[in-house]
């Protein structure tokens, strides 16, 4: 279950954005919404133009590169870069899996160039990829001969 995320440098969330769904507080008259002390259900509300669908692709954006071309949305999400710090554009998702928690952490330079991207599990850092320099490391049992570093 998705229990925290975490935006920056993307389209209009210049600053460090956070969406915490772990703080569940005052649900009293709607427990239903609430699984494990995490927000299950919620919803988005602002003025216009306030950034929420900017909220909506930055959540969905992990999609776009980790599944197969073919199946890619079509979201038009330029500009993509934030155009007061356009560098690149960090993503963070804290996950909860009964026992275990994992953190996804990646940066793009744009819609589809990928810089570095990190897994963590239970506080350790399992796979880390740093794209620049075409060098990572994988500490997954199994992953002993897994090739990661590449060129291309």
């Amino acid at each position: 279950m998705l229990k925290k995320f975490e935006v920056e440098r993307f389209k209009n969330f210049e600053n460090k954005f956070t969406l915490d769904l772990s703080k569940a507080h005052n649900y009293d008259f709607n427990k239903e919404m609430i699984e494990n002390s995490t927000v299950k259900v919620c919803s988005i509300f602002g003025k216009n133009s306030s950034g929420k669908s900017n909220l909506g692709l930055a959540l969905l954006d992990a999609i776009n590169h980790l599944i197969d071309d073919r199946e890619k949305t079509s979201i038009d999400a330029n500009p993509y870069l934030n155009l007061n710090r356009n560098d690149f554009a960090e993503f963070t998702y804290y996950f909860s899996f009964v026992t275990d928690e994992l953190v996804y952490n990646y940066r793009k330079a744009g819609e589809e160039e990928m810089l570095y991207e990190r897994i963590d599990i239970n506080g350790k850092t399992v796979l880390e990829y740093d794209y620049l320099l075409a060098k990572g490391h994988c500490d997954l049992k199994g992953s002993e001969s897994l090739k990661i570093d590449f060129y291309e």
